[in-house]
């Protein structure tokens, strides 16, 4: 099986554990291959880590998409700005995996299902807990 080269836009907790489990190996056939974040620092901070030596940074989410360095983009931003990066990256031609919630408003989740349905790329939401007993 080929190996997926990821894009993570969104360079908070989750999109730091996301960077972290891609360059540790834990994601079969998943390589982190691109970052988007426009906080210099943060964006420092991945490139530093272990393994990220091939990793490039943009603090232009839409050249990241552009840059052909990407195979699937994971959205790690905050919730109101799902719509418009997963839309993005889907008309980019690229695979999507958005972090929960999907949306504020069921409008958003309804444009984002919407582009999906137009485009032959994959769209999926991360649910990380969902094999806590709890």
């Amino acid at each position: 099986m080929q190996k997926v080269r990821f894009g993570i836009v969104g360079i908070g907790n989750m999109g730091t554990a996301h960077c972290k489990s891609l360059l540790e190996g834990k994601i079969a056939n998943g390589v982190l291959s691109a970052i988007c974040e426009p906080k210099k620092a943060k964006a420092d901070a991945i490139l530093a880590l272990e393994g990220a030596r091939n990793v490039v940074a943009f603090a232009d989410y839409g050249e990241m998409l552009h840059s052909g360095l990407c195979d699937a983009v994971i959205v790690a931003v905050p919730p109101y700005d799902h719509q418009a990066l997963v839309c993005q990256a889907l008309d980019a031609g690229l695979h999507v995996i958005c972090e929960k919630p999907a949306g504020v408003y069921t409008k958003q989740v309804k444009e984002m299902n919407a582009t999906a349905e137009r485009s032959d790329k994959l769209f999926g939401m991360m649910f990380n807990q969902r094999s806590n007993p709890i």
